[in-house]
């Protein structure tokens, strides 16, 4: 199918939730000079807001989410996504892929190699002996070409990667679809849909990194270590001392890892043996009516914001930011460890090189699909 064509179609199916009117404005959010083309570009921010006083912000660079702001429950409306304020930021290698589009294969890849129909493929290592988020530069420090559709209450972003980028194989065009739209009074979905086509066989499982504090993102660790997660998966992806998965899938029962029912994070953080989350779960198979599975629910009950996640993916990456550097963000706020936490749907990480992982190669003629709905609202009670 058509890329245009199937976009066009998980559109009309999302709408059958609700729409509200949504503006969609353009500004100037800096300049980016391509290391390997030199090429200088204009790096484009895009704002949706709808009626609900519900804003969404997102940059050409990397196809990066930048701000989410909400209200919580006095109508105090505050930015709930991590961020920076400058491209340069953004494009600091030490930048944790706040917000980012990362791919073409988000996570890591074991030794950065992988074998495809004989040949083995060599990839860029940017984590130690292994590949993550796509390399050094992947679909995270690039510039995606990028257009408004505010009918739709729509931002399209589309890159091409090429044949050989970090070592991949086959060119593979990429289309990342924004569409914020409005569940009832009180929520609002922001849908991200990912698309890819390829013109010779290949990996492919594209992530946002989006990084969340539903306390606004000023709150830090506090505020994290008070919310309340439920994730909706049964077995979990086994690692080794390398974050990197044995191969092994495991039950949640017994472990910190069963979230099945709702746990305060704070809990959960410190009853793991490295003082933080992050691990992939596998998804219980289900269905909510949009072809999408129930993957998690997150709430931060003073300010009564709360997060849905459904996605037509296998599996999801929670991660409470475990990364001990400080980042200076959006206005100055200085992010540390445990100030945020990750809900990243995907594929198995590093499922090119397990057979009983579910399947991360793409052909010619069969397209990359990717959908996750975020539902933000507000409590009633």
């Amino acid at each position: 199918m058509d890329l245009m064509l199937y976009s066009a179609c998980i559109v009309a199916l999302l709408y059958t939730i609700g729409c509200s009117e949504a503006s969609v404005s353009e500004d100037v959010f800096g300049h980016f000079s391509d290391p390997d083309s030199g090429v200088n570009h204009t790096v484009r921010r895009f704002t949706i807001q709808n009626d609900n006083n519900f804003t969404v912000q997102l940059i050409n660079f990397g196809a990066t989410l930048t701000g989410l702001r909400m209200p919580d429950k006095n109508g105090v409306v505050d930015d709930v996504v991590l961020g920076f304020d400058k491209v340069e930021s953004y494009n600091n290698a030490l930048n944790p892929y706040f917000g980012a589009t990362v791919g073409r294969v988000a996570n890591r890849i074991r030794g950065g190699t992988f074998k495809l129909d004989g040949t083995t493929y060599q990839l860029f290592k940017n984590a130690g002996n292994d590949t993550l988020h796509g390399g050094k530069r992947g679909f995270s420090r690039v510039i995606w070409e990028a257009e408004s559709r505010p009918d739709n209450n729509q931002v399209v972003m589309r890159y091409v990667s090429a044949n050989g980028s970090e070592g991949f194989p086959g060119d593979v065009n990429a289309e990342a679809t924004f569409t914020l739209l409005a569940t009832g009074p009180q929520s609002s979905q922001l849908v991200i849909t990912y698309k890819a086509a390829t013109n010779q066989r290949t990996p492919i499982n594209i992530v946002n990194h989006a990084y969340f504090n539903l306390a606004g993102h000023r709150s830090g660790k506090d505020g994290i270590y008070r919310h309340k997660v439920r994730i909706n998966a049964d077995k979990y992806t086994v690692l080794d001392n390398t974050l990197v998965p044995t191969g092994e899938i495991a039950d949640v029962n017994s472990t910190v890892y069963d979230l099945r029912n709702t746990t305060v994070v704070g809990d959960a953080i410190k009853n793991s043996s490295s003082d933080g989350i992050d691990i992939n779960f596998c998804i219980i198979i289900g269905t909510n009516g949009l072809y999408l599975r129930d993957t998690a629910y997150i709430v931060d009950e003073e300010s009564g914001r709360f997060l849905e996640l459904a996605t037509d993916q296998p599996g999801v990456q929670f991660y409470t930011h475990n990364n001990d550097n400080d980042f200076t963000g959006k206005e100055g706020v200085v992010y540390k460890r445990h100030g945020a936490f990750c809900l990243e749907t995907q594929n198995y990480p590093d499922a090119v090189n397990h057979d009983n992982f579910p399947n991360s190669i793409f052909e010619p003629g069969k397209l990359y699909s990717h959908t996750s709905s975020y539902v933000f609202g507000i409590l009633t009670k």
